[in-house]
């Protein structure tokens, strides 16, 4: 008996941990997409104002920012530098794959973060600087969206998890 309560314990604090790793997962990918963000309004500014090349725009960013958007961006920097010949485009994604993959971000998320990359190598100033504030304003809709619904899913995720293991120990008894 003393085992049968062990073990249904055991299923209902797997199950519930479960779902808490769930909703922190959601709070996970806003503050991610909040970096994102961040990372493309300093690019706006170093465009716009400083009007120097992506090496060094990049550069300056790393040294403003920590953590993930700090490695991602002076490892651009330092791959723009080498000058290995690939397009910028490939760079980018490379550096999103590399510096992105274990991230609370979706497929759509990393998609839309992907084609900022596209657009940005070959365009003029103002170009760039169009397609940085259309990514932004996606991301922003994104963002809201996400803040509108992030109380709901992370209450269902955390009540999914519980519930499933009360479920599982109520079938295995």
């Amino acid at each position: 008996m003393i085992l049968e309560i062990m073990g249904a314990c055991l299923v209902i604090a797997g199950t519930s941990f479960f779902g808490f790793w769930w909703a922190a997962n959601y709070k996970k990918r806003m503050e991610e997409l909040g970096q994102i963000e961040h990372l493309m309004h300093m690019l706006y500014g170093e465009i716009k104002y400083k009007e120097g090349n992506f090496s060094e725009s990049f550069w300056s960013i790393g040294n403003h920012c920590s953590g993930r958007i700090q490695m991602f961006s002076m490892e651009l920097s330092r791959a723009l530098n080498e000058g290995s010949g690939h397009p910028f485009f490939f760079i980018w994604a490379d550096n999103i794959e590399k510096y992105w993959r274990n991230s609370a971000l979706t497929k759509e998320d990393k998609a839309i973060f992907l084609s900022v990359g596209e657009k940005m190598g070959y365009l003029d100033k103002e170009m760039q600087l169009n397609t940085i504030q259309l990514f932004l304003t996606q991301l922003e809709q994104r963002e809201e969206t996400l803040y509108k619904m992030l109380p709901e899913k992370c209450r269902m995720s955390r009540l999914i998890g519980v519930l499933s293991g009360i479920f599982i120990v109520i079938l295995l008894l």
